[in-house]
């Protein structure tokens, strides 16, 4: 019954966040992203470490270690975001979802303390885990898992996202944001030429792109960014967006958005480890058949 009972608790804690994420919501809004994101870092790391090292004194901190609350969160956060991919974005932000939060997940109350809380759990297993002396596969699962969702979390508000629109020869180094300001890049981008392929017999884009120049105090740099193939450049990420739809492969100018995610080499690091995590389970799991061999 125990287990049952643990079940039980994991899912009320969900339900008592759920509420108080609608409660924020309708309080204060939407989430607007913004803060200092090492202030966030040094707190997803503190409370994991902290609740680790209260789980002998305080019952709270015990019950909410084992597997039974990291199952049901995990559950929670899967119908969330089923639910949220299922609303239409058309209007979605008007009447009662839309005042509760459920139309956007990344202004979400909900689904934020859900997932910071997910965070936590996963944490605390992931420094239980420095216990186990033999290398394995869940270990490497846990860390990964923890630091893409720190950095996800942390590179909400450290993300920028501005874009640009340039003609052909022209060469930008600022861009505009979603509030209209000015963004000052720390590289500049020169457009060569913006190409289009159609779909025969039809002025259907088949494929657009634009070959870039970019330039920085360490040199120059060529791409060509396609749609859905961004161009690269240190913590930046430059991607095709649009084009002059009027003249279409005729098009004089491209729009480009770019991105700053300074997290993303902390993703590059989890999802590497969920890789290599997969290739210790298949040895152990080899090893495992043979023994009983």
């Amino acid at each position: 019954m125990k287990p049952l009972v643990e079940y039980a608790k994991a899912l009320w804690r969900c339900v008592v966040l759920f509420m108080a994420g609608v409660a924020l919501q309708l309080i204060f809004g939407e989430i607007h992203a913004g803060g200092n994101v090492w202030v966030c870092l040094a707190l997803l790391l503190a409370f994991p470490f902290l609740l680790y090292f209260l789980k002998e004194r305080w019952k709270f901190a015990r019950s909410i270690s084992g597997a039974e609350s990291r199952i049901v969160t995990m559950c929670v956060l899967v119908i969330l975001l089923l639910f949220f991919g299922l609303i239409p974005q058309n209007g979605s932000g008007r009447g009662i979802l839309g005042a509760l939060g459920f139309h956007d997940m990344k202004t979400s109350w909900v689904f934020a303390l859900l997932l910071i809380y997910f965070t936590v759990l996963i944490g605390i297993q992931a420094i239980t885990d420095l216990k186990i002396k033999k290398l394995s596969a869940m270990p490497i699962f846990h860390w990964s898992i923890f630091a893409i969702l720190v950095a996800g979390i942390c590179g909400v508000g450290a993300r920028k996202t501005a874009y640009i629109q340039i003609n052909e020869g022209e060469t930008l180094n600022t861009a505009i944001d979603a509030e209209g300001n000015s963004l000052q890049l720390p590289f500049s981008i020169k457009l060569e030429d913006f190409q289009m392929e159609e779909y025969d017999g039809t002025h259907q884009p088949k494929e657009f792109l634009s070959k870039i120049q970019i330039t920085s105090g360490k040199g120059n740099k060529q791409a060509s960014v396609r749609v859905n193939h961004p161009a690269r450049f240190a913590s930046w990420k430059i991607y095709q967006s649009g084009y002059d739809v009027s003249k279409g492969k005729d098009s004089e100018y491209s729009v480009l958005n770019v991105v700053r995610d300074p997290m993303w080499p902390v993703t590059q690091i989890g999802l590497w480890g969920l890789l290599i995590g997969c290739i210790f389970m298949f040895i152990d799991k080899a090893a495992r058949k043979e023994a009983k061999a």
